[in-house]
């Protein structure tokens, strides 16, 4: 597959990447409302 397409194994490293990315920024999200005990009052928005 990723000689087969152009740059395929440096898309697939640059996905790799963001998922990962993305989790950690998630649950850096999560620990914050739960150090802030934001859960207990919140928004209507959410």
């Amino acid at each position: 597959m990723f000689e087969e397409t152009r740059f395929g194994a440096e898309v697939f490293a640059m996905h790799v990447r963001g998922v990962d990315v993305i989790f950690v920024l998630s649950y850096l999200h999560i620990l914050k409302k739960i150090y802030l005990k934001n859960y207990v009052i919140s928004d209507g928005d959410g």
